[in-house]
């Protein structure tokens, strides 16, 4: 990494500090990815269907504009079957690769400042600090970021 990098990465991290610090905790959205049938399916922390459903709705919407959905590679990949229940555009969901050498919250902060994801899906492995930054970049990049947990990861 070079210097100048280190230290535009390390004043952007103090900025999102700040804003994280004078601005109230926000909750994320959690949800938990189940495999049944080999198909990944969400079902909300407490099994409730409608937290689930709100979500796929939410993305329905948001894969209707001009940007992407973006699911980073640590979350299972959105099935063909959930996509089109919802009538999701499938075209504008992508399931990003692995990086070797960049974590998650570096890849969706990326996504964000990107200004082509209308959402990022990552996992829940963002620690709460971290989740708060995402919030409040994906809200200035009118962007919207969801956690998701998973119980076993699907290979297509």
């Amino acid at each position: 990494m070079t210097p100048v990098f280190m230290i535009q990465k390390a004043l952007a991290q103090k900025t999102l500090t700040q804003q994280a610090m004078t601005q109230k905790a926000m909750t994320p959205l959690t949800f938990n990815f189940d495999t049944f049938d080999h198909h990944a399916h969400i079902t909300s922390i407490n099994s409730v269907p409608t937290q689930a459903t709100q979500f796929w709705k939410r993305i329905s919407e948001l894969s209707h504009q001009n940007q992407w959905i973006l699911f980073t590679a640590q979350c299972p990949r959105p099935s063909i079957k959930q996509l089109t229940r919802f009538n999701t555009c499938s075209s504008k969901v992508i399931h990003m690769k692995a990086s070797s050498y960049q974590s998650e919250f570096e890849i969706a902060i990326k996504a964000i400042q990107s200004g082509n994801a209308s959402a990022v899906v990552v996992s829940s492995n963002i620690d709460e600090f971290g989740q708060r930054q995402l919030n409040i970049l994906a809200k200035k990049h009118q962007c919207e970021v969801f956690f998701t947990e998973h119980s076993s990861q699907v290979l297509h």
